[in-house]
C-alpha cells in the first residue's frame, strides 16, 4: 500500500513537470508583428464591421466624406455601380488606391453576401496599406440593389427599364431651340480628337467615359442634348445621365451624321 502511494506521488510530480517545460518552452507569439499581404490569406478574418445599404445612403445623402471601392470584377462594375465608386483589383490594389484618403470611412463593395472571405483578404490588405477606417457594406451591390438605391448602369438597349429613360428629339427642332437661345446644354460626348475635328455649335466636350466624374460641369438649370459617337453610344450616354440625376436629357434622332445630313451649322 505504502508503495502505490510513492508511486501515484511520482507520477503527480513527473506530469507536473512536463507541463510547465510545456509551457516554458512553447514559442512566444509577437503580436506587434507587421501584417504581411503573404500572410493575409490565411488569417481566419470574421469579424470586420458592416454597414448597412440604408446607412450608406444616408451618408451620401449628407455628403459625407467617403471612399467607395468596389472590389467586383471590372465587366460587373460597368454594367451598374454605386456612383462615384471605384474599381479596385486584388492584383493591383496597391496601385490603385495610391491617391486615396486613408484617414476616411472606406466602404468595400463586394457582389453579395457570400463574399466573405474575398472581403476579409482586402479589407486586411488595406489595413496594410495604412487605411484607418475600412468596413464593408451588407449585401454587396445586391443588397443595395434589393433596398431599391440607384446605380449607375451602363445603358442596356434591350432592358425595357433603360429604355425608359431615353427621350429623343429630331436635328430640326435642336436646330430651332439654338436659333432661338432657348436655354438648352449640348454635350459632345466623343472622344476630344473628334470634338475637335467638328462639333454642334455651342457643344461642350465631356466624353462618355468622364460623365460620371465631371457631372458637376453640367448646367442643371438647363435642358441636355447629348450625342456621342453612334447609336449605342448615344444611348448609353443619355441612360448614364438619367442616373446621374439629369432627368430632362434628350438624344438627337440619328446622332451627330443626321445633323450634318440636314446640312446644319458645324462648328471647328
Amino acid at each position: 500500500m505504502e508503495k502505490n502511494k510513492i508511486t501515484i506521488i511520482f507520477i503527480g510530480i513527473g506530469l507536473i513537470l512536463l507541463i510547465s517545460l510545456s509551457i516554458f518552452i512553447r514559442p512566444k507569439i509577437n503580436f506587434n508583428r507587421k501584417t504581411t499581404p503573404e500572410k493575409i490569406e490565411s488569417i481566419p478574418y470574421n469579424n470586420y464591421k458592416y454597414l448597412l445599404p440604408r446607412e450608406l445612403r444616408e451618408k451620401i445623402t449628407n455628403q459625407e466624406s467617403l471612399v467607395l471601392l468596389d472590389m467586383r470584377d471590372a465587366t460587373s462594375y460597368q454594367k451598374e455601380h454605386i456612383e462615384n465608386s471605384i474599381n479596385i483589383s486584388n492584383k493591383n490594389l496597391s496601385n490603385d488606391v495610391k491617391n486615396l484618403p486613408r484617414n476616411v470611412l472606406t466602404v468595400l463593395i463586394s457582389y453579395n453576401y457570400d463574399n466573405k472571405k474575398e472581403i476579409a483578404t482586402v479589407i486586411e490588405l488595406l489595413k496594410s496599406l495604412n487605411f484607418e477606417n475600412v468596413i464593408a457594406l451588407s449585401g454587396g451591390i445586391t443588397g443595395w440593389k434589393n433596398d431599391n438605391n440607384p446605380l449607375i448602369s451602363e445603358g442596356d438597349p434591350t432592358s425595357s427599364l433603360d429604355v425608359s429613360k431615353v427621350e429623343y428629339l429630331l436635328p430640326e427642332q435642336l436646330k430651332l431651340a439654338i436659333d432661338n437661345d432657348y436655354p438648352i446644354f449640348i454635350i459632345d460626348a466623343r472622344p476630344k480628337l473628334l470634338f475637335l475635328n467638328k462639333h454642334i455649335p455651342g457643344a461642350i466636350n465631356i466624353p462618355l467615359s468622364e460623365l460620371e466624374e465631371r457631372k458637376n460641369e453640367i448646367l442643371t438649370s438647363d435642358e441636355i442634348v447629348i450625342y456621342a459617337r453612334n447609336d449605342l453610344e448615344d444611348f448609353k450616354a443619355s441612360v448614364k445621365l438619367y442616373d446621374l440625376g439629369f432627368l430632362a436629357n434628350y438624344i438627337i434622332k440619328g446622332g451627330f451624321n443626321s445633323w450634318q445630313k440636314k446640312g446644319f451649322a458645324i462648328e471647328k
